[in-house]
């Protein structure tokens, strides 16, 4: 009796409580949720920073984290006490914040706001005067390098605004919904180039660069909007691959004389414009034809009105760019990573009479962080022993040195403050939320941790959660796929397992990798926990691997990526703890796509599978991305067509759940659409659930749970 109490206590304190997850905590509470520094920025003196807490924001000591001053304070009645703040910037010497408050979504990245200044000097609000005494929310708002007015967009129109006088200047006329856009992007621009803020400062402050977009010949694409006794038809220009884009140029606004020049680019091939600075007072501007595979660097002189070519290269295949221009002053030189020539490593090219190409670095997916002119250094984050870690390195402009600065294993990301003396480092892995540290970027000693998480990490830890382990697996074309997998606790090899995959498998993605996921790590150990193996492998076309193994996909976006799910799901199913007639895919997006071919085409191993907002034909996306990967339409129908599970509805064999958001302006539910009616016609049985007005991220209060709760049922019902 006695000894049977003994074991029975002894498997208590020593079984792990598996089994704790709950997707309640996990979708619909903050239970594990990470803390971050808010709104972190260093002061020009980086002895100090700023940081943003609710309603308030925080002047500290960087060495110690003591607050030193209170800028902004809780209970500073600002817009007659209705402002939420969720952003703030500085002037560039300090004396005024910006404060923007009251965020209201448009899409991706884009958004309006309600702006204040703060005077730091006299400690006095005062909103943004529009002009006309009309009043609204406005975008894009930044300094004059001099601090004497903000640039901003509202309407579609670019303005100025005289901070001492509060007097605005409107710049341009001729901004209208669906037809002109300045001084932002549009949609397209936005969601695949990846900025919003089409407009620049001049280093004398004098003039303003900027995109117009005329839009007025793209393809409306029309989203109702389920909120009343009718639809509302929300209207916006959406280019689907082969339609057209809008017509951009590049102009200059002169502040002082009122004029406006058009910078011409007609000779360059110059279809898109997706990046642009001011370089010693002549704007520097790349330029892309429209496949993607020309790359021109110009600078244009406003004075001469003359443009000078720097650089003009015609690449195999399509090229990617850096999400910014990384220019040095000192030097007259820009700084590249490897994706924009079509290589890998770092490149620089000299802006001058005698342009140079020059590869600094050979490094696999290579990412610049910062360029520090001052102290002469690219940072830059790039996987080193393996494919799946991240470092942060720099090189020396000076002597060329490279210096690993990243200590810890998992992901690390950077960010390195103006004047270059501190720099953050990020780190996390799988299953270890991120840790914020402070470093000296003379020494590399740690200065202080502004955020480990340890309590997250602590509840993480109790959970005594199996191992996320990470392995290869070597196809039947001798191609090594990196993967991980997570086993259901106490495994019993002898025993036979569902098996879950997950994917996404997007061009240059990469899910195999050491670092914190947060609620997709969680939700794949809650199925662990309910008994299924979990295993994610990046196929061909993913990051990590350098170029070569990106761009093999390239005009053929899905065969080889869908083949190479299709090979691990075997190679799986041949495992002894595996049952090799329970095996089920899910992703999203791009994922979903892949998780829709692999059950399509790979019939004979997927039993079951999960698309989450997934496209279904490449025809029915984007221009930029689509044609970037798969070429025009016209020049290529069958990369476009070949690949579409469209094509694939008859070989449905499985069980298939199609999940999708009415209000999806990224992927249109158009796609969903599609493959729903090719079912129908092939006679075929799935399942299917539409979510009303939500978008491409399917969130917001309940839907999430809701969203996960009947994926896990699906999996139970189709898998068990």
């Amino acid at each position: 009796m006695k000894l049977r109490f003994v074991i029975s206590f002894l498997q208590f304190i020593i079984i792990p409580a598996f089994g704790q997850l709950t997707l309640e905590d996990i979708f619909l509470s903050s239970k594990y949720r990470e803390k971050h520094p808010e709104n972190l920025n260093f002061m020009i003196n980086d002895s100090f920073y700023t940081v943003q807490e609710g309603n308030s924001i925080l002047k500290k000591e960087t060495v110690t984290g003591r607050v030193v001053d209170t800028l902004i304070s809780k209970s500073d009645t600002i817009n007659k006490g209705k402002f939420s703040l969720f952003d703030y910037s500085f002037s560039h010497n300090e004396n005024v914040i910006l404060l923007a408050g009251n965020r209201e979504g448009i899409y991706r990245r884009s958004f309006l706001a309600d702006y204040v200044f703060y005077n730091c000097t006299e400690k006095t609000f005062k909103s943004i005067h529009i002009a006309n005494q009309q009043s609204g929310k406005i975008g894009n708002v930044e300094f004059s390098p001099n601090d004497k007015k903000v640039a901003f967009v509202w309407n579609n129109n670019l303005y100025s605004n005289d901070l001492s006088s509060n007097e605005t200047e409107q710049i341009t006329f001729d901004g209208k919904s669906n037809v002109i856009i300045n001084g932002s992007t549009d949609w397209v621009y936005e969601e695949e180039f990846e900025f919003t803020k089409a407009y620049k400062w001049s280093q004398d402050s004098k003039i303003i660069a900027f995109l117009k977009f005329d839009e007025s010949e793209v393809p409306d694409y029309n989203m109702q909007k389920w909120t009343g006794i009718y639809p509302e038809n929300y209207v916006y220009k959406y280019p689907k691959a082969g339609e057209k884009n809008s017509k951009v140029t590049l102009n200059l606004y002169n502040t002082e004389t009122k004029k406006t020049t058009e910078v011409s680019t007609d000779s360059l091939d110059s279809y898109y414009v997706p990046r642009f600075i001011w370089a010693e007072n002549q704007v520097l501007f790349l330029s892309l034809n429209r496949q993607q595979t020309k790359l021109s660097i110009t600078k244009f002189d406003p004075i001469t009105n003359k443009s000078s070519v720097i650089l003009s290269k015609q690449f195999p295949t399509s090229i990617e760019l850096d999400p910014d221009l990384y220019y040095s002053e000192n030097s007259n030189t820009l700084f590249f990573s490897g994706k924009v020539f079509n290589d890998d490593g770092l490149f620089s090219i000299n802006c001058g009479k005698n342009p140079n190409l020059k590869k600094l670095i050979n490094q696999n997916d290579l990412e610049i962080d910062c360029l520090d002119d001052k102290n002469k250094f690219v940072y830059y984050t790039s996987p080193t022993l393996k494919p799946e870690e991240r470092d942060n390195f720099r090189i020396s402009l000076k002597t060329k040195k490279i210096e690993k600065l990243s200590i810890n294993s998992g992901s690390n990301k950077i960010t390195v403050s103006l004047e270059g003396n501190i720099y953050i480092i990020a780190n996390n892995s799988t299953g270890v939320p991120t840790s914020f540290a402070t470093y000296n970027a003379k020494t590399k000693n740690c200065v202080r941790i502004l955020e480990d998480n340890q309590l997250l990490k602590d509840k993480i830890e109790s959970l005594n959660l199996p191992d996320q382990t990470f392995l290869s697996v070597k196809t039947s074309e001798q191609i090594v796929l990196n993967g991980w997998t997570i086993k259901p606790p106490l495994f019993d090899s002898t025993q036979k397992y569902p098996v879950i995959m997950f994917v996404y498998g997007g061009p240059g993605s990469q899910m195999v990798k050491n670092f914190w996921t947060g609620s997709y790590y969680l939700w794949h150990q809650f199925l662990a926990s309910k008994g299924f193996i979990v295993a994610c492998f990046d196929g061909r076309g993913t990051g990590g691997k350098g170029n070569l193994f990106q761009k093999v996909t390239y005009g053929k976006l899905g065969e080889l990526e869908t083949k190479d799910q299709v090979e691990v799901a075997k190679y799986l199913s041949r495992l002894d703890y595996v049952d090799s007639l329970r095996i089920g895919i899910w992703g999203w997006s791009f994922g979903g796509y892949l998780s829709t071919n692999s059950l399509l085409i790979g019939n004979n191993v997927f039993k079951t599978a999960i698309a989450v907002a997934p496209v279904t034909s490449w025809r029915f996306y984007d221009t930029i991305y689509s044609e970037r990967y798969l070429n025009l339409p016209k020049d290529n129908a069958a990369g476009y067509d070949n690949n579409s599970p469209i094509m694939y509805a008859e070989k449905l064999k499985g069980k298939y759940l199609l999940i999708h958001g009415t209000s999806d302006d990224n992927v249109h539910i158009q796609n969903a659409f599609a493959m729903q009616e090719a079912l129908i016609k092939a006679g075929k049985e799935f399942e299917s659930f539409i979510y009303p007005n939500k978008n491409h991220g399917i969130s917001g209060g309940n839907t999430r749970y809701h969203l996960y709760s009947k994926m896990f049922d699906f999996w139970n019902r189709n898998l068990k």
